[in-house]
């Protein structure tokens, strides 16, 4: 009676301990995706003058690019779409889009 009250005991303790791990792991996953995306958000051109669903459409495209001109083709349409959105809202963004596109966004 003792040992099964022990080994009880030993097996709640580990499945206990193994859900808070669990639990720090997700909250860890979460926590990088949220800066990964606010990461993302900071190189796509004219993110500022976006909501999220079109950062977000934005992103899926880019993903979706298989070749450097299709990314080059996606990001100089976006690229063209917020010259005409900030012209719109009275602000400046470069006129051509960053070369690569990785980085050189600066949000606008």
């Amino acid at each position: 009676m003792k040992k099964t009250i022990t080994w009880s005991a030993l097996a709640t303790a580990t499945f206990l301990s193994s859900l808070v791990v669990f639990a720090a792991e997700q909250a860890q996953d979460k926590e990088k995706d949220v800066k990964q995306d606010q990461s993302q958000s900071q190189r796509t051109t004219g993110n500022r003058l976006m909501t999220p669903e079109e950062r977000q459409s934005q992103r899926a495209k880019m993903r979706r690019a298989t070749s450097r001109e299709e990314r080059e083709k996606v990001r100089a349409e976006h690229h063209e779409k917020m010259k005409k959105r900030a012209k719109e809202q009275g602000k400046l963004i470069p006129e051509n889009p960053p070369a690569g596109g990785m980085g050189g966004g600066g949000g606008y």
